[in-house]
């Protein structure tokens, strides 16, 4: 099997990351099932990133931008360093030193940049492929964060879930869609070369 991700983007908000599309037929292309990159760069070239998939890109993109402005998600400073875990008790101290705290959620939401893959019939990326395609990808973001020593990091790490689908399946992306620096950008992250996933890695139990 083969799967092609179209990778589009990015959508973010305030100066640094991009522009969030305000176009209703511009949202109701992303308001459809896919696989999103979100991407943070902080001072000295950290990055932090984070891989997810969604019935809904935009509302799942919408509800990472909402859940960093409302303190429900750690917050980082310039360095990339965590200044907030983003449960009750950060909360209730950061209601006593609000300018601040506001200051440095803007700056990290400013630094979110989204891309995204959606389900399409012509690539053979189908809503019943989301977890294969999330998994892979996170094992993709892991070996890059390995390769960095320190450097970048991932929010969610997660191996290649188990899957119902037979064979060998090559994942392949493509970043036509995309300028050059963020072509760049994610081949360096996520590769050039397909993301093939055997039916051992999922743990289909058919290899030797």
């Amino acid at each position: 099997m083969n799967i092609t991700l179209n990778w589009r983007g990015p959508i973010g908000v305030g100066n640094g990351g991009g522009s969030f599309p305000t176009d209703p037929s511009v949202l109701e292309e992303i308001d459809v099932p896919g696989v999103y990159l979100r991407l943070k760069s902080y001072d000295g070239g950290r990055g932090v990133h984070y891989v997810g998939q969604s019935r809904s890109i935009l509302m799942r993109i919408d509800q990472h931008i909402t859940a960093l402005l409302s303190l429900q998600y750690p917050l980082r400073n310039g360095q990339g360093d965590r200044i907030g875990r983003g449960d009750f008790t950060d909360r209730i101290n950061a209601y006593n030193r609000i300018e601040s705290t506001l200051e440095a959620v803007a700056a990290d939401v400013s630094r979110m940049r989204f891309f995204f893959a959606a389900c399409d019939d012509d690539s053979g990326f189908q809503p019943d492929h989301l977890n294969l395609v999330e998994g892979a990808l996170k094992t993709r973001l892991e070996q890059h964060a390995a390769a960095r020593a320190g450097s970048a990091s991932v929010e969610n790490i997660q191996g290649v879930p188990a899957s119902g689908f037979d064979g060998t399946i090559a994942i392949d992306s493509v970043f036509d869609h995309l300028d050059d620096t963020d072509r760049a950008t994610l081949a360096a992250i996520i590769g050039a070369d397909p993301m093939e996933i055997s039916e051992a890695l999922l743990g289909l139990g058919h290899a030797e």
